[in-house]
C-alpha cells in the first residue's frame, strides 16, 4: 500500500509510485524602502507575500506506469489553481502549476524510460493575509 506524501488537486504524490525526494518552499515578503537623511532607512510592508514551491523526485516506469506524469501535465494545461495538501493533512494553499520538467534515464529499446526524474514548480495564488498562518 502506498502512503500519500502530498496531493495537488486530485494528483497524488505517493511513496512507491510518484515519490518526491524534496520540497523546496520559497516565501518572499515585500517592503517599501524609505531612505531618510540623517536617520535610519525605514521599511514598510506592502502587498502580500509571494510563495513558490518546487517539488522534485523520481518515478519508476514499472511501478508508476508508462507515462505517470501525464495527468499532471494535463492539469498544468488547464491553467487553474489547485489546493495543495501535504501527507499529514496540512493545507498549504491554492497553487498554479507553472512548470513541469521531466528527465528520462535508463531508456529501453522501445524508447520508454525506466526512471523518470521530475520537478514541478508551483506558485501560490490565494490570499495569504495575516490569518493565513493560523490554518
Amino acid at each position: 500500500m502506498s502512503n500519500i506524501l502530498a496531493m495537488l488537486g486530485l494528483f497524488t504524490f505517493t511513496s512507491n509510485k510518484r515519490e518526491f525526494s524534496a520540497m523546496k518552499r520559497h516565501t518572499k515578503y515585500t517592503y517599501a524602502k524609505v531612505e531618510k537623511i540623517a536617520n535610519a532607512t525605514e521599511f514598510h510592508p506592502v502587498g502580500t507575500q509571494e510563495q513558490d514551491i518546487v517539488i522534485s523526485g523520481g518515478v519508476n516506469a514499472i511501478e508508476g506506469g508508462k507515462d505517470p506524469l501525464s495527468i499532471l501535465r494535463f492539469m498544468a494545461g488547464l491553467k487553474i489553481g489547485y489546493p495543495l495538501y501535504v501527507g499529514d493533512g496540512d493545507y498549504l494553499g491554492t497553487f498554479i502549476i507553472e512548470e513541469v520538467t521531466e528527465t528520462g534515464t535508463k531508456i529501453f529499446v522501445n524508447g520508454v524510460a525506466l526512471d523518470i526524474g521530475f520537478s514541478v514548480s508551483l506558485t501560490r495564488t490565494d490570499s495569504q493575509g495575516v490569518l493565513s498562518w493560523l490554518l
